[in-house]
């Protein structure tokens, strides 16, 4: 969740908690509430409603996996600025057994070595294990690897459109 205080004016202001996983789903948050308030709903009801939003299914979702495991889904789609916005959210959490799933970023050009150095080298800067997977990469494979020796001291970061029966 993310802790804020929300102004909408000078005179109405109040501290909430967005039930979000990542601050890069704040600016979503933010834009939202300014068009709320531009057309004139209550404040009151801005507040109430800001404090029930969703993320899109499969963008920065916690879930409970196996073994009292933390799994963050953020399957959905992947982008450098996604990427590096999730891997700084995974250093937030308590467990000391990162891990984080990741498929090769495409349709990048002739930037893809240096957009992939840069993510590597911010992998790198913690103490998470990367598991990198190609489309040729068996499933049955990933998922024994990924899952091996979880416990509740576990967090998984799957980004990017992994084999499906990661986030089942």
């Amino acid at each position: 969740s993310i802790e804020c205080e929300l102004h909408l004016s000078p005179s109405y202001n109040q501290r909430v908690t967005i039930p979000l996983a990542s601050d890069g789903l704040l600016s979503s948050v933010v834009a939202a509430t300014a068009a709320a308030a531009a057309v004139g709903t209550d404040p009151a009801q801005i507040f109430r409603q800001v404090q029930t939003a969703q993320a899109f299914p499969h963008t920065m979702e916690v879930v409970n996996g196996m073994n009292g495991a933390t799994i963050i889904d953020n399957s959905y789609s992947s982008n450098e600025t996604g990427v590096m916005n999730a891997l700084r959210h995974l250093q937030r959490f308590p467990q000391s057994d990162k891990r984080i799933v990741l498929l090769p970023l495409i349709e990048l050009g002739s930037a893809a070595s240096e957009v992939h150095a840069r993510i590597a080298k911010a992998i790198a800067s913690t103490n998470t294990r990367l598991y990198a997977v190609s489309h040729a990469t068996d499933p049955r494979t990933l998922v024994t690897s990924v899952t091996k020796d979880l416990t509740t001291d576990s967090v998984v970061l799957i980004d990017g459109r992994v084999p499906a029966v990661l986030v089942k």
